[in-house]
């Protein structure tokens, strides 16, 4: 039977706004946690941390969930790398609506798969935790949620093969440079895999296929011009890669609802 991948709660209460944190090269951390939980997830450096007795490296993409009353001592071992963690203090709440500590969230050392993922849900989270009002901080709790429901996945299945993390290295690359133009049998054959084969990996690690996902980063790029930009459409159509600016219209406009110059019209987007 395969194992229960479920959290026991569905939401938590945050007892302040989550955090990414940079550390100088002398970083040290010694800590008792006291009536709440901590999601530590490394972004950057490697170290050392001790939970209780026991000793766990960690390094980019590594989590921890420390549980109450855990003693924790940490430190940097590499120095030269550039070190930060993200940081969210929590108590789970159940159906009730009281707090709730159940003995059943992953403990010890987790390593995450798909980290783009993982990166958004901290940027979004911490970026919401800004704005100081019920709305924001009900998001930022579902977030949290997310990335404990994330780690819990990741932390009762397989670790990725070494196609999966060559896939998710060309997921990073595509996030972060939506304008590229690559087509489903380049980077099948970087791989190794038939455009087919590819395919489906590529959708069980995104969620899409490659094609939607290529638009999809597309085209959140684009709201995201149209939003903070004075470029034209013209213009955010090139810088992403497409040829002809009215295909560029017809595509946005399937994917938002509404043309790109409605878009950067309509009020609170």
């Amino acid at each position: 039977m395969d194992e229960d991948i479920s959290l026991p709660f569905d939401r938590v209460r945050l007892l302040n706004a989550p955090r990414v944190h940079q550390h100088p090269a002398n970083w040290r951390w010694n800590a008792v946690f006291t009536g709440y939980y901590n999601l530590w997830i490394a972004l950057g450096g490697d170290g050392v941390m001790k939970l209780d007795e026991k000793v766990h490296t960690f390094k980019a993409g590594t989590v921890f969930i420390i549980r109450p009353g855990q003693q924790v001592n940490a430190t940097l071992t590499n120095p030269t790398k550039e070190a930060s963690n993200y940081s969210a203090h929590f108590v789970p709440v159940n159906k009730d609506d009281t707090d709730f500590f159940p003995q059943d969230l992953p403990s010890g050392r987790i390593s995450i798969s798909g980290p783009g993922l993982f990166r958004e849900l901290i940027n979004a989270s911490v970026e919401f935790s800004i704005h100081n009002d019920a709305l924001a901080g009900r998001q930022v709790e579902g977030l949290v949620w997310q990335l404990l429901a994330l780690v819990k996945r990741a932390a009762v299945t397989p670790p990725l093969t070494q196609i999966d993390r060559l896939i998710s290295a060309q997921i990073e690359f595509l996030r972060e440079h939506p304008e590229e133009d690559c087509s489903v049998e380049y980077l099948a054959s970087e791989v190794g895999l038939s455009r087919s084969h590819y395919t489906r990996r590529f959708s069980g690690l995104a969620g899409l296929s490659p094609n939607a996902f290529h638009i999809q980063q597309r085209l959140r790029q684009a709201a995201g011009l149209l939003r903070d930009s004075s470029m034209t459409v013209t213009e955010i159509a090139e810088a992403l890669g497409y040829r002809d600016v009215y295909f560029f219209s017809r595509q946005f406009k399937k994917h938002e609802g509404m043309s790109p110059l409605d878009y950067r019209q309509a009020p609170n987007l």
